[in-house]
């Protein structure tokens, strides 16, 4: 039996360029649309405008948990790095990711280093991806990695932060597409 194939599609920008932003916008749109989201997105926790940790969210359920930790040099054989990830909420992000059924929108926020150079992080999305249980799956991807997705997802379509000239109509335009793309998969098109 062959196994579908998602309809990908990659959200690349540079640090801090508003992927996290345009992906919120969209899951709106898509919910006001009466389309069930799956998967996790990773928001700023912040403290006085400074940026001190990150949380991510099961978006089917809403749960959310503290990811990362803002400790500079923590890690003493790297120590230019500055976040610390919790691995038990990587654990739980990769069990939501794993044990998901099918669904028909899946977004992750972010596939990043972890996942793409140090084989750590969301990495159950890969399995996911390959067997295919969702129509449409949007990946957040940093500019810098982008070569290493496509390395994975070839026949990706990539959507560049700074190509879009005006975010609240490539929401809109982005939501109804999805939806005339999973209405004609289910013959109501």
């Amino acid at each position: 039996m062959m196994e579908r194939k998602s309809h990908i599609t990659i959200i690349s920008g540079g640090k801090g360029e508003g992927k996290t932003t345009l992906i919120g916008q969209l899951i709106k749109a898509l919910r006001r649309l009466g389309i069930p989201i799956k998967g996790l997105i990773s928001t700023s926790i912040e403290n006085d405008g400074k940026k001190i940790g990150v949380a991510v969210e099961n978006l089917a359920t809403g749960e959310q948990k503290q990811l990362a930790f803002h400790e500079p040099g923590w890690d003493a054989d790297m120590p230019l790095r500055e976040w610390r990830f919790d691995k038990n909420v990587l654990t739980w992000g990769n069990k939501i990711l794993d044990e998901m059924g099918r669904g028909e929108v899946l977004i992750v926020d972010e596939i990043g280093y972890l996942e793409l150079e140090n084989n750590q992080g969301w990495t159950a999305v890969f399995s996911v991806l390959q067997r295919g249980l969702f129509e449409e799956a949007y990946l957040i991807v940093r500019e810098s990695l982008l070569p290493r997705a496509l390395s994975h997802w070839k026949y990706a379509k990539v959507v560049h932060l700074s190509d879009i000239d005006d975010k609240v109509s490539w929401v809109s335009n982005e939501a109804i597409s999805v939806a005339k793309r999973l209405n004609a998969q289910k013959g109501e098109y």
